[in-house]
């Protein structure tokens, strides 16, 4: 990665690397890392068969002691969901169902990591 990338890029991309390597792991496809559309971006997609995963990843220290909950607020899952539906449309024919999933990597040194992971999150009758 480039020097001039800030630290919190280069953190939240360990994190994302993490976390495509679990989808991997369990069978999940990745299409796309850091979509952005129309004011939105969406960490990673995947597919696991005809369901979309919407995956947002919140890479953070070990020292962090806040709630897994709170790294992420209404707003931006509305925002996601908007580019959810912005991608599901310039890549696909016909609708699929669409799992939304949270991913906290808490950053343990230089090499180590720990792995939250909350698959369907939230529907979006949560909003």
């Amino acid at each position: 990665m480039p020097e001039n990338i800030s630290y919190s890029k280069k953190t939240g991309s360990i994190g994302e690397d993490a976390v495509c390597d679990l989808l991997i792991s369990k069978g999940i496809e990745i299409l796309s890392r850091n979509y952005k559309a129309e004011g939105g971006e969406i960490d990673i997609i995947g597919t696991d068969g005809e369901v979309l995963i919407i995956c947002e990843v919140k890479t953070v220290s070990e020292k962090s002691n806040r709630n897994m909950l709170d790294y992420i607020d209404r707003k931006q899952w509305e925002r996601i969901i908007k580019t959810a539906e912005l991608y599901m449309a310039e890549n696909f024919e016909e609708e699929r169902p669409i799992r939304y999933d949270l991913a906290l990597v808490k950053i343990k040194g230089q090499t180590d990591y720990e792995i939250e992971y909350l698959q369907s999150f939230f529907t979006t009758d949560y909003l």
